[in-house]
């Protein structure tokens, strides 16, 4: 009934993770990261000049989920593509470690990764913790987990962008048809 509350393109496979207690034990940083390795889109290239600082077995474990989501629900016939990117996470992780926008498009630009893309990752990272973050009745500690990486996510320039983002989807959602 709680995954009910998750209104995002990934409830199948954050309340499976949820379920399978996979994100229950992870620091802010492995958590935000976790995430971020399904926000992203899967044609879009992030960061890989570094280490990831994410174990490989959460990769793994993630990776079973989104198989068994695949499996189970028929995923396959879904529009949505979800992979577990590990260089989407340390892109993410890298943006909650760069203590300014100038200085995490460095190691962008370094990598080879577009800021647009970057800045989409990020928004979608957030957007997911949001809705996890919905979750304080059944799942308190990790709301307020997911509650912190979005306000970490989500400073300037990305919390602009973000709510420019939000304000325009909301015209175009209220928007007379014809």
């Amino acid at each position: 009934l709680w995954a009910a509350e998750l209104c995002t393109s990934l409830v199948l496979e954050l309340a499976e993770a949820i379920n399978d207690h996979l994100l229950d034990d992870l620091g802010l940083e492995e958590f935000v990261g976790l995430i971020g390795s399904i926000a992203g889109d899967p044609h879009r290239n992030y960061l890989s000049i570094r280490a990831n600082p994410l174990k490989k077995k959460y990769f793994e474990q993630m990776q079973q989920v989104v198989n068994r989501v695949a499996q189970l629900y028929r995923r396959d016939l879904s529009t949505v593509e979800v992979i577990v990117q590990p260089d989407a996470a340390t892109t993410v992780v890298t943006w909650l470690e760069s203590e300014s926008w100038p200085d995490f498009t460095g190691y962008l630009r370094l990598g080879g990764v577009a800021e647009g893309d970057a800045a989409r990752l990020i928004s979608q990272t957030a957007d997911h913790l949001h809705q996890i973050s919905r979750l304080k009745e059944t799942h308190p500690e990790l709301a307020l987990r997911a509650e912190e990486g979005r306000r970490l996510l989500l400073r300037p320039p990305v919390a602009d962008t973000y709510e420019g983002l939000m304000a325009s989807q909301v015209m175009t959602q209220n928007r007379p048809v014809g």
